[in-house]
């Protein structure tokens, strides 16, 4: 076992990501999925901090999680908390498919926290 150097975990910062097909929009269009930060994990739970705990179903969560997740091409979020409502307005098929995509990702939903813990 080797003991992690400070510049080795600042390193780490490498963004990862992954393309979600969403035929809803067109048949070749994906919508990039990010992995979140500490920083962005924490506005993520802030951002349900008014409903249920996390890993329950919550009033517009996938449209939540889409807020966070979508990036741009320059791996910039996509969205703005501003767009909330009008984002839980689009067919829940395309909201759940990018929410699940972000939920696997950053190890957000039901049973993702009991999974991490085992590995």
């Amino acid at each position: 076992m080797t003991l992690a150097t400070r510049e080795q975990l600042l390193r780490a910062q490498q963004q990862k990501f992954v393309d979600v097909p969403c035929p809803e929009i067109g048949e070749d269009v994906v919508v990039r999925v990010g992995l979140w930060t500490g920083a962005q994990r924490d506005a993520f739970e802030a951002a349900l901090s008014d409903r249920k705990e996390l890993g329950t179903l919550r009033e517009n969560a996938r449209a939540v999680m889409v807020v966070h997740s979508a990036l741009d091409e320059q791996g910039n979020r996509m969205f703005s908390d501003a767009d909330l409502q009008v984002l839980s307005t689009l067919p829940w098929s395309l909201l759940d498919r990018i929410a699940n995509a972000s939920g696997k990702l950053n190890g957000v939903g039901p049973g993702q926290d009991e999974a991490a813990a085992k590995n």
